[in-house]
């Protein structure tokens, strides 16, 4: 990804409003329209950003795509659950295979961090959805 199109989804991630103009984007990034443009196509390609229109404007309004963002923590869930699977086997078979053991706690820890940052993200999208 691109420096500029770091700063977009940054913040689109971190916004204080729910959607921004291509204007709004345009005016916070400092860019030319040209180069927002690119990299606002490339991250809808990507699918990490989502656009919608409303009725009563002809601007579109992007904002991040929770999809992405939730089906991309599943996809390292599955990957770090694979790889404890697989050490699990080697610490079983040598017992003294300490570099094992070390990457063994380092993907448990992944995997319990991936899974409360989806529950966080679950409250949130909840707390939305009442609102």
């Amino acid at each position: 990804m691109s420096p500029l199109g770091a700063r977009i989804y940054a913040l689109l991630i971190t916004a204080d409003q729910d959607v921004y103009t291509f204007d709004q984007i345009v005016k916070l990034t400092n860019a030319s329209k040209s180069s927002v443009s690119n990299q606002l196509n490339d991250l809808l390609d990507r699918k990490k950003i989502v656009f919608e229109n409303r009725e009563d404007s002809r601007k579109r309004f992007f904002k991040t795509n929770q999809l992405y963002i939730n089906d991309m923590l599943q996809a390292e869930h599955q990957d770090a659950t694979k790889h404890i699977d697989i050490l699990q086997e080697l610490v079983y078979i040598k017992r003294d295979n300490r570099l094992a053991e070390i990457l063994l706690e380092y993907y448990q820890h992944s995997r319990c961090n991936i899974e409360a940052t989806l529950e966080k993200i679950n409250q949130i999208q909840k707390q939305k959805n009442d609102e």
